[in-house]
């Protein structure tokens, strides 16, 4: 797995290894771990259920481990969902967050 991959999937790969303090292999460790997440899974039942409650707080805790490891265009993509149900509008664009999450997904578990 090459940093530059990790950069085109929209991880920023120097700032995510910076906020663990340089520490690559805790940085592997925690972006593997990002893997288990179930905040994905717990957005798209909130979503299927009608709960924007719900919805919100998987895309907001979604948001925030995603920033957290450098995952800024999953991150904004969160927010704005954030932003949108929180001022009552159901005009989303809940599709960038999937489509993010994939690209983010599938170049993390190329890291060895």
């Amino acid at each position: 797995m090459e940093i530059g991959e990790l950069n085109r999937a929209g991880i920023d790969y120097a700032d995510g290894l910076r906020r663990m303090s340089g520490n690559e292999a805790l940085y592997h460790k925690f972006l593997k771990k990002f893997l288990q997440d179930t905040s994905m899974i717990r957005l798209k039942d909130c979503l299927r259920e009608g709960d924007m409650q719900g919805t919100y707080e998987a895309a907001h805790t979604l948001k925030g481990t995603s920033g957290t490891l450098g995952m800024y265009e999953l991150a904004e993509c969160c927010d704005a969902v954030c932003k949108k149900i929180r001022n009552g509008e159901a005009d989303f664009d809940i599709d960038a967050v999937y489509d993010r999450y994939d690209i983010a997904i599938q170049a993390i578990e190329r890291i060895e």
